[in-house]
């Protein structure tokens, strides 16, 4: 069986470099594949990277990053207002420099990874030269089961010499955002520099590492069921404080609930801040229960009326309706739903 273009096909044409297939046919992704077809047909025109998006359906962000391989692979180059912020950047730093740097001593805090990302040749370089990255890429393939491309395999090299990442930790990292849903280049970079400045560079830890993230899971939807109303929004550092608080400081759900119910009726707002102030509060005074905090708000209620009682005696007038404050302390602790 041959393949050739219809003759009919042949009507309107446009030149296409020959190293395209070449050099890149094997590490270009389809997207990038895409972009560049669209960026070779309107070559003598002037386009932004809104016109490519919507030509092609991805992104602006996704276009940019597609384009970038183009750039530093040589084969685009930008000379215009609106794709200025693609010019090519200095050279990536290879694995050998970082190694060198990284001797001095250890990185407490990692920075995100570069958008200075390695070359084309880089990344082929090293994956040939070694087992573990070729590994690596065939795995991720696998796993995310569709071919990779550049940018993705360059994402691959920087977690591995950057935060010095070892592929069956990377893959470890990938597999878990597979079961999440969860595969863009930006929700993996940002694990990857999470366990990076964790130090998670054995499989041990990493399974360490996911059973946290399950038991911080389960603990925030048994902390989510309490709630008769719409229960506040699951975010990394809620979840880190709702750790705190259960594990270190040995408050039951219940407790917490309880504090933040005190936060909303203190300042009318979700704020994990002030009932992390709340509970280290209560902690400090070794209240176990609910009802320990009921009891200490009893005891100061009988405090405020003798005050308020010693004022009237006085004839001063009390800075509070101790009242009021009578009926919250013995009665159930109440919720009223706000706005926002």
């Amino acid at each position: 069986m041959w393949y050739h273009i219809a003759p009919n096909a042949w009507a309107d044409v446009f030149a296409l470099p020959a190293q395209i297939v070449d050099n890149h046919i094997k590490m270009a992704s389809g997207a990038q594949l895409k972009v560049l077809l669209w960026i070779v047909r309107h070559n003598a025109e002037n386009f932004d990277l809104n016109d490519i998006s919507k030509a092609i359906g991805l992104s602006a962000e996704d276009i940019k990053d597609n384009v970038q391989y183009w750039v530093e692979s040589g084969i685009v180059c930008c000379g215009s207002e609106d794709l200025k912020i693609l010019e090519k950047p200095e050279p990536y730093k290879d694995h050998k420099e970082i190694s060198k740097k990284q001797e001095n001593g250890p990185q407490k805090q990692l920075e995100p990874l570069p958008d200075i990302t390695p070359t084309y040749e880089q990344v082929a370089s090293r994956i040939e030269e070694s087992q573990e990255l070729k590994y690596l890429c065939l795995e991720t393939q696998i796993k995310l089961g569709r071919t990779i491309g550049y940018d993705t395999q360059a994402l691959l090299l920087m977690a591995h010499d950057n935060y010095g990442l070892p592929a069956e930790v990377i893959l470890t990292i990938i597999e878990y955002a597979v079961s999440l849903g969860k595969t863009s280049k930006a929700y993996m970079a940002k694990v990857f520099k999470d366990w990076g400045e964790r130090e998670i560079d054995t499989l041990e830890k990493a399974d360490e590492q996911l059973q946290r993230i399950c038991e911080d899971q389960t603990r925030w939807k048994k902390f989510a069921g309490l709630f008769s109303f719409d229960p506040p929004k699951f975010t990394d550092k809620r979840s880190q404080y709702l750790r705190e608080w259960n594990k270190t400081l040995g408050f039951t759900l219940e407790m917490i609930f309880t504090a933040y119910e005190e936060t909303l009726n203190k300042i009318n707002k979700i704020n994990f801040a002030y009932t992390d102030s709340i509970l280290k509060s209560w902690h400090e005074q070794e209240f176990k229960t609910p009802d320990d905090v009921l009891k200490a708000q009893r005891e100061r209620l009988k405090q405020y009326k003798a005050d308020s009682t010693t004022s009237k005696n006085s004839g001063k007038k009390a800075s509070y309706d101790w009242s009021k404050y009578e009926k919250k302390a013995n009665g159930p602790i109440e919720f009223k739903r706000r706005k926002g």
